[in-house]
C-alpha cells in the first residue's frame, strides 16, 4: 500500500533533519510516497556535502 504524505509533515521532516526545501523541490517529491521520502532523506543525510537547502536537483 502507498501512503502519501501531507506537504506539511514532507518540509517537516526535512526540518527536523536541518534542511529546508525550496518550492520547487516540494512539488517533485509532494505526491511521493513515505517510502520514497524517506530513502530521499537517507541519502541526503549520508552525504558529507549534505545540503542545508535542499532544491530539485537534489530529489529528482
Amino acid at each position: 500500500m502507498i501512503v502519501l504524505v501531507e506537504t506539511s509533515e514532507v518540509v517537516g521532516k526535512f526540518l527536523d533533519k536541518g534542511m529546508h526545501v525550496t518550492p520547487d523541490a516540494l512539488d517533485r517529491i509532494s505526491n511521493s510516497s513515505e517510502t520514497v521520502i524517506s530513502r530521499i532523506l537517507s541519502e541526503l543525510e549520508g552525504r558529507e556535502d549534505r545540503p542545508s537547502i535542499v532544491t530539485d536537483m537534489e530529489v529528482s
